[in-house]
Order: structure tokens, then sequence, then C-alpha cells
């Protein structure tokens, strides 16, 4: 299924109420608009339920033809996903999908052009850490740069309302942010929440690539206690003296471990003379490390 995104769309003046017309599409659900009309410049009027809206579409359609149309919301105005759909999914005119599952299966099989649709790409953006001599700055700009990712944006809105958030906190998310892909942000946000799982790739300094995910850790979690979750963070780099490093940290029941997989012997060597001062920014961070441990892969 191809996705093609349509902005700036604008509501017709044949509606009788512009100003709360727009309200009553559902941020995310899918539409079928019907098209009534095209004028002189190629802008085509697109009827959804009692609405029209006159939008570009990237391929001309002749009146009467039905499209499928996803809608991301009318900041500052109405964005539709042009969705077209396999002969097999072929829905009738003026359907609304309102079942939360089916809505969720849809969404993520037309965003299949999104490759890792759970996997935020930094490749092109600057160094997530702008000192590597602060444990404990490093610390706080990896908690930001997914605090900031957009994930997390609506509980972070739920959280506004009930005052431990401020707004200037909320303007700094992805979605408040120019030029941003809506129906990409969207599409991860499902992704995790159906694999419960974050992937993070780019460079964590300059010139250091690195793959950085968190989930659930399905080995330490307590099925007798489920409030009582186990979370693992796993960290992937490849440095120029040690080589390639992984490393493990898991958080149960408010308890680190650390495990730290290593290429050679040799690097092996080093950083088990540097577990002392490894476990002291830790334990000047957090009195919660159960252990350090390293072992060579392979």
């Amino acid at each position: 299924m191809t996705i093609k995104l349509i902005t700036g769309a604008e509501l017709s003046a044949l509606n009788r109420d512009q100003s709360t017309q727009a309200n009553r599409l559902v941020v995310g659900m899918q539409y079928v608009g019907k098209v009534i009309g095209i004028d002189s410049e190629n802008i085509t009027s697109v009827e959804i339920g009692d609405q029209i809206f006159k939008m570009q579409l990237p391929e001309l359609r002749e009146p009467g033809q039905t499209i499928n149309l996803r809608y991301l919301g009318a900041d500052p105005k109405p964005t539709f996903m042009l969705l077209q759909p396999s002969p097999s999914s072929l829905l009738p005119s003026n359907v609304l999908l309102s079942q939360a599952g089916k809505l969720v299966l849809e969404a993520l099989s037309a965003t299949a052009q999104f490759s890792s649709l759970n996997q935020v790409d930094g490749s092109d953006m600057a160094p997530l850490l702008t000192s590597v001599t602060s444990p404990q700055m490093s610390a706080i700009e990896l908690q930001n740069a997914l605090r900031f990712s957009g994930l997390f944006y609506e509980s972070h809105i739920a959280s506004f309302i009930q005052g431990k958030r401020t707004i200037e906190q909320l303007r700094k998310e992805l979605q408040n942010q120019k030029d941003v892909n809506s129906s990409s942000i969207i599409s991860k946000q499902l992704d995790v929440l159906e694999k419960q799982q974050i992937q993070w790739a780019g460079m964590i300094w300059p010139k250091q690539h690195m793959q950085w995910t968190i989930g659930r850790d399905s080995g330490g979690s307590s099925s007798e206690l489920p409030e009582k979750k186990s979370f693992k963070s796993t960290l992937a780099l490849d440095l120029p003296s040690l080589g390639k490093m992984i490393f493990h940290i898991v958080m149960n029941q408010d308890r680190i471990h650390i495990q730290i997989e290593v290429a050679s012997q040799q690097s092996r060597r080093a950083v088990e003379v540097a577990i002392p001062q490894l476990r002291h920014h830790f334990e000047s961070y957090t009195n919660k490390l159960d252990g350090i441990s390293v072992l060579k892969n392979g």
C-alpha cells in the first residue's frame, strides 16, 4: 500500500460552519471520500460525510471516484494521508473504520514503506552527547533523546493537564517542530505500542555510531508480580581501540545489573581494569547498582 501525504487541505465554503466542521474528524481514523469536482487549477473537491474539502491530490481523479484517506489533524490546516488500497481491501463509500484493532492493523500495513517503524533514525541528527566527560550529563542527554522523540507525546499531554509537565517541555516535542512528518510519528508510536520496544540509531558523539534498544526484559520479569517488571537497555558501539562493545543494562525492581560484551581478550582486560572507575561513576549517580560483569563474545 502506497502512502502520500496531503497537506494544506481547506474546508470548502459550501460547509455551513467552518469553525467546527473539521473537529468532527477523528485524528488517526480512516475515511472514504468522494471526488465531486476539479477546478481549473487541479484542486479537487472531496466530500467526506457531510463535509467538503478542497485539496491538491498527487494524481488527478475523475468525479465520482472514491479515495481512502486517513485524517492526521488540523494544525494549522487539515492534513490527510492518501491510502491506495489493494483490490482486496476496497471499502464501501463513506465508511468510517472505528474498530481499534482494525485501525492499528491497517495503520501498520499502510506504513510498510517505513523501515523499522519502532526505530528512531538519528543518522542525520546532531550527536546525542555534547560532553563525554560527565556521566551524569550523559545520562540526562540520553534520557532527553527519548523523552523529546515524540513517541510519548500523548502521555506527556496528560501529564501537562495534571500539572506534572510544563508547556515549555511540550514545545520541545517532535510534534511541535517544523517540517515534521506526522504520519511517520504515528506509525512509530503504533509499532512501539505493539512491540513494546524502542530502537535508536545514530551518532552518540561525533563520528561514533551507536545502536540503542530499550524494552521489557521478559527473562527478568515476575509472572507472579506483573507490576514489578524488568527492563533492559542495550547499547552497541564499535570503538576505534576496543572494537565492538555491547552494554546490557537490566533494571529489575529498581536494581541495576550491567553486562559488557567485548570482541577480544585484550579489550576484556582493558575493560576489567576500568570497572572500579565505572562502578564509581554509577554509584555517584545511583546507589542501585548490583554488579558489573565482562564477557568475551565468541
